[in-house]
């Protein structure tokens, strides 16, 4: 097995960056469609969100990619409870990085056809129309179960690299800022 990198390469900072940008600007688009009248800026907000969450999917496989391929830096020396810890929500993150897109995607192509990626090209997924708006209420129930999930996961991402940073004073949080 090849030796782990001793740093993130450039791709994987600007992915992480851009990811975590995108997912803060999805919560804030969802918080915002949800709660305005029907209208047109609602309707772009909608197609905003699920262009901006097909997005992120297609850049969470991409960076699952460079991941298995590339690998990453060890962890800095921690306790062995630390690195577990570490360990399962890196592996939350990366599965829900995935899983509430593609819930999201899955629930639209159900009951919303036609999904575009930005008003554009048809992205549609080739499943049957929900009877209702109802029939598909359960998937986008579990779509914002999942990105609640996501949320505490990264709560607890963003915390451990705060910690790391100010009260441990490693190089955990330097070794993914830009150089």
């Amino acid at each position: 097995m090849p030796e782990p990198p001793s740093r993130y390469s450039g791709a994987q900072k600007a992915l992480h960056w851009t990811m975590a940008a995108l997912i803060v600007t999805q919560v804030a688009i969802a918080i915002a469609m949800t709660n305005l009248g029907e209208g047109p800026l609602t309707n772009t907000l909608f197609e905003l969100h699920k262009s901006f969450g097909l997005t992120v999917l297609a850049l969470a496989l991409v960076r699952v990619a460079i991941r298995s391929v590339r690998g990453a830096p060890p962890f800095e020396p921690m306790p062995d409870w630390q690195r577990r810890a570490a360990q399962v929500s890196h592996a939350a993150l990366y599965v829900l990085f995935i899983l509430v897109p593609l819930v999201g995607w899955i629930a639209t192509s159900y009951c919303c056809k036609p999904v575009r990626f930005f008003w554009t090209v048809p992205v549609s997924l080739p499943i049957p129309d929900a009877p209702t708006m109802e029939a598909a209420g359960w998937i986008f129930r579990v779509h914002i179960g999942l990105a609640i999930a996501l949320l505490a996961v990264v709560a607890v991402h963003v915390a451990g690299a705060l910690q790391h940073h100010f009260i441990r004073r490693d190089r955990t949080l330097l070794r993914m800022l830009p150089d």
